[in-house]
């Protein structure tokens, strides 16, 4: 199979057209008439991803991040950028991209977020019964709706221990909300019913960019429970957030990457909560008990892309080899 079907393929699930004007996606080095021998996925393109393609054998990485946003006026070595060009081109290895289309398309790099939560996406359509609460038998709740008032629990919704195993860095800090009684020392306060595994795209929402999603938990949980969960499931050992809230979360708004411009859209929908990967700083004020904000690092938001890559090669160009690459681009340490 050609690099062309590949390309095509990855298109055909996040057309061009969806991505931001200053964006750069699709494809940023090769020629697509050469075989395929395999595919490295990854977030960003660095030097040491495209060492990894050649150890693997792949001459196609497929990213999240382009490397090329802009364009280079010589390439003599000087920066990253330039070195990863010229391996890539002296290596005969293609780089494809896709960002920002990729974040709007059905079934894209926030769909996945929610999978990683055990959260459902909310088609557009219908009205909500309290503060981010579908209403019983109404269609769910689209980004820009409305809600008044303030979600409850659900009759008989109480976290329960969980069933099996996790990894990850989810155990609260000190001071943090106390784990109902039956959770193991050290347990995340989260209800029962949170699997990471597969989610199935729900039908029902338009063609066209979903910049963010609204989703439902399986069952509402206090603030501190769902923030544990969130730190779980991504494993990460902090997240940044506002006071926490004093009402169930029911609704959660999703952007991954940097997205302060969706904490407007999703405060008038109705959401309960706010995951992200980046905010400014000012961005934070004035949102008490409003909504519950969770910004937890931009790379581990989107930390979980190569799958819907992957995912998208294996359906469509069957017999290509992928590989999801164990080289980890973060630039940001925490000391």
């Amino acid at each position: 199979m050609k690099i062309q079907q590949v390309l095509d393929a990855l298109e055909r699930f996040a057309p061009l057209p969806l991505q931001e004007g200053w964006d750069n996606a699709g494809l940023q080095i090769g020629l697509t008439e050469a075989e395929v021998s395999g595919v490295l996925l990854c977030l960003d393109v660095t030097e040491q991803i495209v060492d990894e393609a050649i150890s693997r054998g792949c001459n196609l990485v497929v990213s999240h991040h382009p490397l090329l946003f802009h364009g280079l006026k010589r390439i003599s070595g000087q920066d990253y950028v330039q070195r990863t060009v010229m391996k890539a081109i002296k290596h005969d290895i293609a780089v494809i991209s896709m960002h920002t289309n990729l974040d709007s398309a059905l079934g894209g790099v926030n769909f996945k977020i929610a999978e990683r939560l055990g959260a459902t996406p909310l088609p557009p359509g219908g009205e909500t019964a309290g503060h981010g609460t579908p209403a019983a038998g109404a269609p769910p709740l689209p980004p820009g709706g409305e809600t008044a008032g303030h979600g409850t629990p659900a009759a008989g919704a109480t976290p329960l221990p969980p069933g099996g195993e996790t990894a990850g860095h989810g155990t609260p800090a000190a001071g943090a909300p106390s784990v109902p009684s039956g959770f193991p020392a050290g347990a995340p306060s989260v209800p029962s019913g949170f699997p990471a595994g597969e989610m199935s795209v729900p039908s029902g929402f338009p063609a066209g960019k979903i910049p963010w999603v609204l989703a439902a938990l399986p069952a509402p949980m206090e603030a501190g429970a769902f923030v544990a969960l969130v730190k779980e499931r991504f494993g990460v050992a902090c997240a940044h957030c506002n006071a926490l809230l004093r009402r169930p979360v029911s609704t959660v708004a999703i952007c991954g990457g940097a997205a302060d411009f969706v904490l407007d859209e999703a405060i008038a929908a109705g959401a309960d909560a706010f995951i992200t990967g980046e905010m400014h700083y000012h961005v934070f004020f004035g949102h008490e008990q409003q909504i519950q904000i969770c910004v937890i690092g931009h790379y581990e938001s989107e930390q979980f892309t190569a799958e819907v890559l992957r995912d998208i090669i294996r359906r469509d160009c069957p017999g290509v080899k992928t590989f999801i690459a164990e080289t980890n681009t973060n630039p940001i340490v925490y000391c």
